[in-house]
């Protein structure tokens, strides 16, 4: 009996100490908690292994992935997990470098000419004849490291604690760019947006003018927070064609704190509210909506048998606007990311032939067919909305192929345009030199706008005052274009002819 009563009390003495060590890692200080958790980790990196998928639905998880800390210390690690994240990205990137060292290039291969938009697809034999040829034994080497690589994805399930909700994320880079897409977020709040946005800059000196842009429209009402990929990666691992300008974007998506996103470009405006994209069928099936760029696809034959993608898909896609499901799709935008970071002069040419928009785009679809999933497309192609002058007739600059804004149609309806991706020209007044009497937003013979064009052309233009106007940090003082009392002007007059319209 003696001896029972010693082993119970042993038995009681161990609970509470691991009781007590309990309590004491959840309010310990990071440090504690981090070597913690590198005690308990293996010294090398491996593939995270996802929980087994419950049967009832196999993409979402029910509850919250188990963790031995409250959500409110979480919280204040995000910056860590988003490093822990960076690192096993970065060894991986560097563990399964391209196995394409000595690909040979044709010398006269074939370069997509310009917008041949009335085509659907190029000549298959004219795409195999532009791909690198490879012998067999380069091939089987080349395909089994890149199989090995999507084998070594990191899991959504282990870094679940990153993400949560639905969210517009941006990707801003400068002064330039600064100029550009406040006019989108001032757009989404017009047009009755519920949902968040973050801004994704480069390193510090970028984020400080950003982090200010971003502070008064916040102030203004719009839910919108600032961030820097400095905060957890060294912009100096970056290879040295990295082109942060666009190749951020798929970082933008992957680091971002949405579970589910819609990125918008930075000259992207939206003319419909997006918000309940998330609902579209498509998306719902796969996870992700790509739109159409202005030219056919043209994955090349060689990576297309690596990754035994067939020729189904016979678009190319334009990277303006993307939706994504991380909990679906968190492979596909590291794999995505892995594309970008060995893009110029590898994959952009895999992908693309290196023809006509080659760069971050096609690397999102793409990364999906790779690991054999699927995206909904937007079949539709792209309208392009030329800029009308103030006589009511296209810009002069506008008459040539291609030039305009790229109209993206609505999934829920193809006839109705959602996006106008304003690549030519871009709503940057200061630097383009762009008339102050333009209309951009107009119904053309082969698509509409929704609700109705000049009263959107009203919410267009209040946000290039907010820029050139309103805002502290992007106001240019002594301009001698006298930008904001031109913009002025055409907002007043733009609001007595829609009667009843005051400037707010």
């Amino acid at each position: 009996m003696g001896r029972m009563n010693v082993f119970i009390a042993a038995a009681c003495a161990i609970v509470l100490l691991i009781l007590t060590q309990y309590d004491r890692l959840a309010a310990a200080p990071q440090a504690i908690r981090d070597a913690w958790q590198t005690q308990t980790s293996d010294a090398k990196l491996r593939p995270p292994v996802a929980p087994a998928k419950e049967t009832a639905d196999p993409f979402y998880h029910s509850g919250p992935v188990p963790s031995l800390v409250s959500d409110e210390v979480d919280a204040l690690n995000v910056t860590a997990t988003r490093r822990k994240l960076w690192k096993y990205v970065r060894q991986l990137y560097m563990d399964y470098p391209p196995p394409f060292a000595e690909l040979q290039w044709p010398k006269d291969w074939p370069t997509m000419p310009i917008y041949r938009t009335e085509l659907i697809a190029l000549d298959r034999e004219e795409i195999a004849a532009a791909s690198p040829v490879l012998g067999q034994d380069e091939f089987d080497q080349a395909r089994e490291a890149l199989l090995m690589l999507n084998d070594a994805l990191p899991s959504y399930y282990d870094y679940a604690r990153l993400y949560k909700g639905r969210g517009y994320v941006m990707s801003a880079a400068g002064w330039f760019l600064n100029r550009c897409w406040p006019v989108g977020a001032l757009m989404l709040k017009q047009l009755g947006s519920k949902l968040p946005i973050e801004v994704w800059t480069k390193d510090e000196e970028e984020y400080e003018e950003t982090s200010r842009v971003v502070a008064e429209l916040a102030a203004s009402g719009i839910q919108i927070t600032a961030h820097k990929f400095s905060d957890f990666l060294d912009s100096s691992e970056f290879p040295r064609d990295y082109n942060t300008n666009y190749m951020m974007k798929a970082l933008a998506i992957l680091f971002c704190s949405f579970e589910e996103v819609i990125l918008l470009d930075a000259d992207n405006v939206p003319v419909m509210l997006p918000d309940n994209l998330f609902a579209n069928p498509g998306y719902m099936k796969h996870g992700m909506i790509l739109w159409p760029d202005l030219w056919p696809n043209s994955y090349s034959k060689t990576l297309r048998d690596i990754y035994n993608v067939d020729y189904s898909f016979e678009r190319t896609c334009e990277s303006g606007q993307v939706v994504v499901d991380k909990r679906r799709h968190l492979d596909s935008m590291v794999l995505a990311n892995y594309f970008n970071w060995y893009g110029p002069g590898m994959f952009y040419k895999l992908i693309t032939l290196d023809s006509m928009g080659a760069g971050d785009k096609d690397t999102f679809g793409f990364a999906a067919l790779a690991l054999g999933k699927n995206f909904s497309f937007v079949t539709t192609p792209v309208e392009l909305i030329h800029v009308w002058t103030g006589e009511g007739i296209e810009r002069e600059e506008d008459q040539v192929i291609g030039r305009g804004q790229m109209g993206q149609r609505n999934p829920f309806n193809e006839t109705e345009i959602m996006f106008m991706h304003s690549h030519d020209p871009k709503l940057n007044f200061q630097v383009q030199d762009l008339p102050f009497d333009l209309t951009f937003i107009h119904s053309t013979a082969k698509a509409t706008f929704w609700p109705d064009t000049e009263t959107l052309e009203y919410k267009l233009w209040n946000g290039i005052r907010w820029v050139e106007c309103e805002s502290k940090t992007l106001h240019v003082k002594d301009d001698p274009r006298e930008a904001c009392k031109h913009v002025r002007d055409r907002t007043s007059a733009m609001a007595f002819k829609l009667k009843g319209w005051g400037e707010s």
